[in-house]
């Protein structure tokens, strides 16, 4: 791969860059609420960067965020599916 390729790919790929430390600021001033909307950020840079290097037939990275947000998503169903058969079985559904 020539160099003007390479620089082209370190190109794009540092415009899908998550600021982290402005979403950490964001977190503490929010008391964490802003930290689902950071998960969701990073997942999505992590996405469109493993696009730009599958394109470019390099190694691509494992998206954690994406996990994390999945994990989370799952969890929060899980919670409020037994909360609604807790209710049903109390008479409250």
């Amino acid at each position: 791969m020539e160099p003007t390729e390479l620089l082209l790919i370190n190109q794009q790929l540092s415009s899908f860059k998550t600021n982290h430390f402005l979403h950490l600021f964001l977190t503490l001033f929010t008391v964490g609420f802003w930290s689902i909307i950071w998960v969701a950020v990073t997942a999505t840079n992590c996405s469109k960067r493993n696009n730009i290097l599958k394109a470019a037939n390099m190694q691509t990275e494992t998206n954690y965020a994406k996990i994390l947000l999945t994990t989370c998503i799952l969890f929060l169903a899980f919670i409020i599916f037994i909360g609604w058969i807790a209710g049903v079985s109390v008479g409250y559904g």
